[in-house]
């Protein structure tokens, strides 16, 4: 069966059995051909004899609660693998979340460090530097002495 028409049995036996059950609170039917036929075919059920009928009628009525109740069961296990899937995605997205988060934090804790490092190093750098314009200075005033 296709789920279109799965889904139509499926709410067709909720509704009779709905009217089977509570008649005071099921949905009024339709006085259409199809509500009609149903009536005439629940009340044309051959009986027999009044206690094989009793025994078939309770036969078929535990049935019919069974193969509710099976429906339901179907239908409410549809609905949790749903709702795992979309759990299942959404604990997806948060550990890829924490993993890119993971990676973005060791990146700054790296550039972190190598800041650090640099302050540390700062004092010579600036030594250096000036140790070097020095030595540029000189350079530049020997060559304009030889020229």
């Amino acid at each position: 069966m296709g789920m279109s028409k799965r889904s139509k049995l499926i709410k067709s036996l909720l509704f009779q059995w709905q009217q089977r059950t509570n008649p005071a609170s099921a949905k009024k039917s339709r006085n259409n051909r199809k509500t009609l036929k149903q009536k005439n075919k629940i009340v044309e059920l051959p009986l027999l004899s009044p206690a094989k009928g009793k025994e078939t009628k309770s036969y078929e009525k535990d049935l019919m609660e069974m193969q509710m109740m099976l429906v339901k069961m179907k239908i409410e296990k549809e609905k949790t693998e749903d709702l795992l899937k979309e759990k299942h995605e959404l604990l997806k997205k948060k550990e890829e979340e924490l993993e890119t988060r993971d990676v973005e934090q060791e990146k700054l804790k790296v550039e972190l460090k190598k800041l650090q490092q640099m302050k540390e190093f700062k004092p010579n750098m600036h030594f250096a530097f000036y140790q070097c314009s020095t030595n540029r200075r000189r350079e530049e005033g020997e060559e304009e002495g030889l020229a």
